[in-house]
């Protein structure tokens, strides 16, 4: 601190002056106290020599000795020692005054350095007070403070401004705004501890400028032993605030109302479309199976298969519409993915044979198959993008590969993700176009469009269903170079089942680790997987699209000793047919070290199995080959036996199952009012020997239930009729004892028959009191298949439980 500052410092604290003048007087008085020792202790010696001289002046009387020099002597010591002693006493007086003398210096320069510097903490004190009165003051925010007794003891100009008063009105009071909506201040003055207690609430009240919402923040004040001295509420006007939330919470229940009213208009048009599109598909079926020339049945067909692109087009609208409105649920249930994917790439195997193109699958061999997922929307996701892969490849091909990876973010390791992939050969895309294609109602281009037709709906409805599945999904792509399309998705593992993976099944497969097998065939996609599976169970391959290449390759093998144990042969190869290459074999192969012979074909070609026997095969798998197939044959192949193939398998390569028996004739009652509708599934039933009753509507349907003398097997009921509606009559005719327990004894079963598609209507149904659900239009293979399933329950019901 300078001395000008200290001075104006000095003028302006009386405290410090003060302050200062006790010091100064405190340090003269012990000096004087020091003077006056030091004169005490010099009186003190004067006095002691003075009495030594007068005791020697005694003893010595006119040269005469009064007194023995023995006695002067001593006298002459106690006299020195008295002296001696004063002496001592006062310099020590003397000493111990200038010690308390230079403490007592010390510490009024030390008060003096205090008084200056709590001057300053003052000085420093007022100025903050001053900046934080001003700072207060030119506040936009409204603040003021209230005594424990809730009386203002401050309020800002903004306060005054913002309610209308002055100051002077309002402090000492307990001025309380008027609250039109809002929450109460807490009373906070009753809490107790020492936190900084602050309560944050919202306020719309009545000012002389108007209503307005003011955002409030009370704290506490506390004095210096801890309690509550005053409550300050600083309010910040948030009127303009309110009004956009307002208006954002109008316009989202807007937004939300038309996405009910968009959901509504689209199942109501689902329902509108699908009824006629019912009867538009059904006669195009009763038409195929009339007696038509060859130019009918073609028009015939084009009729349904434009049907059904419509009807798939429907169906595709629908499902976004359900995205959008978030009723799409996922159901998480066991499945298994080996089984699903193979199943997708034969589903959809005719398709693209039918373009000359191969589509084959693969499923890594630490891959277990059984998981919980959401199997129906992942069917959706793959059957999308391997449709389209197919739908843009003109050569070439398609697969569908699957891998594994355990999310470390999971201790536990149960949670995984499966990394699924469709990639063809196909035209590719230009990198812009790829930006946009999981966009609703997207393509890459116009032309595209017209070419292969679409909405630009798939991908995005695949999208949509992957990150609702909790994944993501992305697209590599090149003009010219194909694509491949991927997403991951997270599973747990079905702890139900037991661990399958490629390596680890106990079917005997272990024993096929270490031989060789030999794949030869011009569809190099499907080839490279077959290796890749065969990898996995660790057998030695190798693989060749020409038969040359493979026949050298055989020779060798035997001739280092080496030979190969099975040939997977292909029907067409790239310079000679697949008989010519087994007579090759046959004859430039010594006989004990002939490879086993296993030809590779397509579904069409099965009327050729005896022929292919002939020439010697000894076994053969269909394309797209599933994982089972493969190991049961090259185990059938190499040891003479193997497991029993899955269901699947007997179904697609064992011989043609017997034709289920016929179906028992029912006695049915239709409920329906649309009159093409009801032809249609008259015809239908009458048409497989069933007995049917038509009613126009739900009440006659109630009415012909009820009718004592009428006794039906099975209700096929419409949802959506004039006067009384298909779930309405349901319940009466539950109500009516016709099996009010849907599985007991003497039920009537009741099957929805209906164009809403949604899961909500099928729910719906359900709870109504209905057993089943058939959406419009109708599948008569399906229809058959309920009525089957229901009719013999009613049999077995009806009979003591015996299917008849």
């Amino acid at each position: 601190m300078t001395g000008d500052s200290r001075r104006d410092h000095m003028r302006a604290s009386p405290r410090t002056i003060r302050a200062r003048l006790s010091a100064e007087q405190n340090s003269k008085s012990l000096s004087d106290q020091v003077s006056s020792g030091m004169a005490s202790a010099a009186a003190i010696v004067f006095s002691a020599m003075a009495t030594i001289f007068l005791i020697m002046g005694l003893v010595v009387r006119n040269d005469t000795l009064l007194f023995s020099p023995k006695l002067i002597t001593a006298l002459a010591l106690l006299g020195t020692g008295m002296a001696t002693w004063a002496w001592a006493d006062a310099r020590k007086k003397v000493q111990r005054l200038n010690k308390q003398s230079r403490h007592l210096e010390t510490m009024a320069r030390e008060l003096e350095s205090s008084v200056e510097i709590l001057g300053d903490m003052n000085w420093e004190l007022r100025e903050s007070e001053e900046r934080y009165r001003g700072l207060v003051e030119s506040q936009g925010d409204v603040i003021l403070r209230r005594d424990a007794r809730g009386y203002l003891t401050f309020v800002n100009d903004t306060f005054c401004r913002v309610f209308g008063l002055k100051r002077e009105q309002v402090i000492g009071s307990r001025f309380q705004p008027r609250v039109l909506e809002g929450n109460p201040p807490q009373p906070i003055m009753n809490q107790s501890g020492a936190a900084p207690y602050r309560f944050n609430y919202d306020q719309r009240i009545e000012t002389p400028n108007g209503i307005k919402w003011i955002a409030w923040e009370d704290f506490v004040l506390r004095g210096s032993n801890g309690a509550i001295r005053e409550v300050q509420s600083v309010g910040r006007e948030i009127t303009d605030r309110k009004l956009f939330e307002q208006e954002l919470g109008k316009a989202r229940d807007e937004a939300e109302m038309a996405s009910r009213s968009k959901s509504m208009f689209l199942a109501a048009m689902s329902h509108e479309i699908r009824t006629p599109m019912n009867g538009v598909l059904g006669m195009a079926g009763l038409l195929l199976d009339s007696k038509l020339d060859p130019d009918q049945q073609h028009y015939a067909r084009v009729l349904k298969k434009s049907g059904e692109a419509l009807l798939s087009l429907i169906d595709g609208i629908l499902d976004f519409s359900k995205i959008e409105a978030g009723k799409m649920p996922i159901d998480m249930k066991p499945m298994n993915v080996l089984e699903l994917v193979e199943g997708i790439a034969e589903l959809l195997s005719p398709r693209a044979h039918s373009k000359g193109i191969e589509v084959a699958s693969f499923v890594a061999p630490d891959v277990n198959p059984h998981l919980l997922g959401d199997e129906a929307h992942l069917r959706q996701i793959l059957i999308n993008l391997v449709g389209n892969a197919i739908k843009f490849t003109e050569k070439g091909g398609v697969s569908i590969c699957v891998d594994i990876e355990t999310d470390p973010r999971d201790p536990t390791g149960r949670k995984q993700w499966l990394n699924f992939s469709v990639t063809d050969t196909g035209i590719g895309l230009e990198q812009h176009e790829a930006e946009v294609i999981f966009q609703e109602f997207k393509q890459a281009d116009s032309t595209r469009s017209r070419k292969y037709g679409g909405t630009g709906l798939g991908l995005a409805i695949s999208q949509r269903l992957v990150v609702l599945m909790g994944g993501g999904i992305g697209v590599d792509t090149a003009p010219g170079k194909g694509s491949r399309f991927y997403f991951k998705i997270p599973f747990t593992p079905d702890l139900d089942k037991p661990l399958e993976t490629l390596s680890q099944c106990q079917d005997g497969r272990e024993k096929l680790a270490g031989s060789k097998v030999m794949v030869l065939s011009s569809l190099r996609i499907e080839s490279r997987l077959l290796i890749k599976t065969m990898n996995g169970l660790r057998i030695k391959t190798s693989c060749f699209s020409k038969c040359q290449d493979a026949m050298e390759e055989l020779k060798r093998a035997v001739s280092e000793g080496q030979p190969y144990s099975t040939v997977m042969c292909g029907r067409v190869l790239e310079d000679m047919l697949s008989v010519e290459f087994v007579r090759a074999v046959k004859t430039q192969i010594p006989q004990d070290k002939q490879p086993r012979l296993l030809i590779l074909m397509t579904t069409s070609e099965r009327s050729h199995l005896e022929i292919l026997k002939q020439d010697g095969f000894e076994a053969f798998l269909m394309h797209p080959v599933r994982q089972s197939s493969l190991v049961t044959q090259l185990l059938r192949l190499q040891f003479g036996n193997a497991p029993t193939p899955p269901r699947e398998q007997i179904e697609s390569e064992a011989k043609p199952s017997a034709p289920e028996a016929p179906l028992k004739p029912l006695n049915i009652l239709l409920a329906e009012d649309n009159d093409i509708n009801a032809l249609l599934a008259v015809t239908l039933l009458e048409k497989d020997g069933h007995q049917v009753l038509r009613a126009i509507n739900g009440r006659k349907a109630v009415e012909a239930m009820n009718d004592q003398q009428q006794s039906f097997d099975l209700v096929l009921m419409d949802m959506h009729m004039p006067e009384m509606d298909g779930l309405e009559a349901t319940k009466e005719i539950r109500a009516l004892g016709h099996g009010q327990d849907n599985q007991g004894p003497g039920a009537t079963p009741i099957i929805a028959l209906t164009a809403n598609a949604m899961k909500e209507d099928r729910d719906l149904c359900l709870e109504s009191g209905m057993d089943d659900y058939l959406s419009k239009p109708i599948d008569p293979e399906e229809l058959r298949r309920l009525l089957r399933e229901w009719g013999q329950r009613r049999s077995a019901a009806t009979s003591g439980g015996i299917l008849q």
